[in-house]
């Protein structure tokens, strides 16, 4: 239950990728449920993303940079937003593309509307890796969903 209306949300979907080297097959896909933990009257509101790219574990973790990514992760990495049957925004953005931008942020047009018991979910595909490996050994691509919890007043 929210405690003030609206209250500021973040959700978190943690795509840990431990290839070692080892073989990452192109269209490769990583899925993330996300919970709300929203009531019957209220709804979720997400306004945009924000990506992250991690290499090593915690607390040493070190975040890469757009040139490290793609020499060390994967060329390209897909990555949509799933509410109940609906892919949102309705084609698939590439993530490389949000690491080249400063804040590295995509901001929706318009929110994305979650109600009760609407699953959410984050979707993650590999597209393009090169030579078909992905060549750091523990890599995090963390995205964070900048949302919203609301009341409904009816």
């Amino acid at each position: 239950m929210v405690n003030q209306n609206p209250q500021p949300e973040l959700y978190t979907a943690n795509f840990n990728i431990t290839a070692s080297g080892g073989t990452i097959v192109d269209g490769t896909t990583f899925t993330r449920e996300i919970y709300t933990g929203q009531n019957f009257n209220e709804e979720v509101r997400i306004y945009g993303l924000k990506i992250a790219i991690l290499d090593g574990d915690a607390p040493t973790s070190k975040n890469l940079t757009f040139a490290e990514s793609v020499a060390g992760v994967a060329e390209i990495i897909n990555c949509s937003i799933q509410c109940a049957t609906n892919i949102i925004p309705s084609q698939a953005f590439n993530v490389n593309d949000l690491l080249r931008t400063e804040e590295k942020v995509l901001k929706f047009s318009s929110p994305v509307l979650v109600t009760h018991r609407q699953p959410l979910a984050v979707n993650l595909e590999i597209t393009q890796t090169g030579s078909g490996k992905v060549g750091l050994s523990n890599v995090c691509i963390k995205i964070t969903l900048i949302a919203e919890s609301y009341i409904r007043v009816e």
